[in-house]
């Protein structure tokens, strides 16, 4: 779903003189200093407007991933340009926090940019979807995924497309936000990486290129709008008609609603037809209770604790930060719990002894 003005943008108006549009792997096929640093791009994927390829990286003698534009909207001088945007966002963020997907290079072969970062197992989408999912496992990912978005939102940025397909898997234990292309500036910009200048005899922190990414990044958005996914759309966005930190809480809430109920969505249970912008801004969301409820799904295993943080969270009610120690804490509790009452019923289980009754007497 795309948040933007009514008016609709051709394609082909807006194309630059280009040559003929190439995927590109081929473009890079042909290109001497990319095959001198990377072997041969193999697809691995394809987005809305990207796709991603898998290429061995001869430097570091490791495999890495590749992100590129599609050569239709490579085509498109507008894409390009958010496409840049993105690169700059990423790699700033990738040195921000260790659970943001890690950039290792921006490049350009034949004026077609690409991001290399590091290579992942898979993403939150495939745990949520997998037959033996486990809520323990993706709430703590998610945990993760808030602890960078909470230092995202601290240097004045909102994400703005918080999705499952978004939150990247190492090793089933390590969580990486990706994808920056719907991001927005939301307040005074703390950057993590300055350049150093000396004037005067004092040392001064002076960043060159940041005013003009902000104004990049705040032009690009008030002339073409912000991409959005509908099924983690906020009322938030709706209501401000931009990202926000709060939206991003709310996606994060709805990945572990789905964890909760086992795959009951929220807009569905409170029968919000999809692309319906008044009722999602408008009808209160119902909670994790309602949603076991309208899925049948009463008999599985309950996490009140979380529960109540996610009935928070979908509110408004809470920040990223609020949001990630709340949920590790009703983890540990509940997890706590458990174990308790799953160690007390081995013992009932175990056999009695016949000294049990001389202790017992004792």
């Amino acid at each position: 779903m795309t948040i933007r003005p009514t008016e609709r943008i051709d394609l082909r108006a807006r194309a630059a003189p280009l040559p003929p549009a190439l995927r590109f792997d081929q473009i890079a096929a042909r290109d001497p200093a990319f095959r001198a640093r990377f072997g041969r791009p193999c697809r691995l994927a394809e987005g809305g407007v990207a796709e991603l390829y898998v290429v061995f990286n001869r430097e570091l003698r490791v495999y890495t991933c590749l992100k590129a534009l599609d050569a239709e909207h490579a085509a498109v001088a507008r894409f390009r340009d958010e496409f840049a945007l993105e690169a700059l966002i990423a790699a700033r963020a990738s040195v921000s926090h260790h659970h943001t997907a890690q950039v290792i290079s921006l490049g350009t072969v034949q004026r077609r940019d690409y991001i290399e970062m590091r290579l992942y197992d898979g993403s939150l989408h495939e745990l949520l979807h997998g037959s033996a999912m486990d809520v323990h496992q993706v709430l703590s990912l998610l945990c993760q995924a808030l602890d960078a978005l909470a230092c995202f939102h601290a240097q004045g940025f909102a994400h703005g497309d918080i999705k499952p397909a978004n939150i990247l898997v190492s090793g089933g234990v390590h969580a990486a936000v990706n994808d920056f292309g719907s991001a927005t500036h939301t307040g005074p910009w703390s950057s993590p990486t300055p350049a150093i200048a000396v004037a005067g005899g004092s040392t001064q922190f002076v960043d060159h290129d940041l005013s003009n990414l902000l104004e990049r990044v705040e032009r690009m958005h008030r002339t073409h709008g912000v991409m959005a996914t509908w099924s983690f759309l906020s009322p938030f966005q709706i209501r401000d008609r931009r990202p926000s930190a709060a939206g991003d809480v709310f996606a994060a809430a709805i990945i572990a609603y789905l964890a909760l109920t086992g795959g009951a969505h929220p807009f569905q249970v409170a029968g919000i037809p999809e692309g319906d912008h008044v009722r999602l801004a408008t009808t209160p969301m119902p909670t994790v209770t309602q949603g076991l409820l309208w899925s049948g799904r009463t008999a599985r295993p309950r996490w009140p604790g979380a529960e109540a943080v996610v009935n928070h969270a979908m509110r408004g009610k809470l920040t990223a930060r609020q949001m990630a120690a709340a949920l590790r804490r009703a983890l540990i509790e509940e997890r706590a719990e458990r174990d308790f009452v799953t160690k007390r019923a081995a013992e009932m289980k175990r056999p009695a002894r016949w000294w049990s009754w001389l202790t017992w007497r004792r």
